[in-house]
């Protein structure tokens, strides 16, 4: 995903809860039954190496568990695959809304 034009980031995400308008970026892939966005995981990607505070719970906290929820399988496959580029980044998983049920996270990313 690089050269896809899409950092720094042009966006601060207010705390401990914020939105990004992913809609103008959007570029849909239906694959078999499923739904994935490559603009929305590189975004994903972007926040979670550019946001201040997350950056700041990884250097301090080795084992900082970072979750990204999304209700399609074809978006969790390409988010896991985006997210091992990710340097530094050791302890994350992707889930879809079903299977993430009563669990915690230091950081949670809705992917819709």
């Amino acid at each position: 995903m690089d050269g896809d034009g899409l950092s720094p980031l042009s966006f601060q995400v207010l705390k401990p809860v914020g939105f990004i308008d992913t809609s103008k970026r959007s570029c849909e892939n239906h694959e078999h039954l499923s739904t994935r966005n490559a603009q929305e995981a590189c975004i994903i990607c972007a926040l979670i190496q550019q946001d201040e505070d997350i950056q700041t719970l990884i250097r301090e906290r080795h084992e900082t568990k970072i979750v990204v929820i999304t209700p399609y399988s074809a978006q969790a496959n390409l988010l896991r695959s985006e997210l091992k580029k990710i340097k530094g980044l050791n302890y994350w998983f992707i889930s879809t809304v079903d299977s993430y049920q009563g669990q915690e996270a230091d950081v949670v990313i809705i992917s819709t």
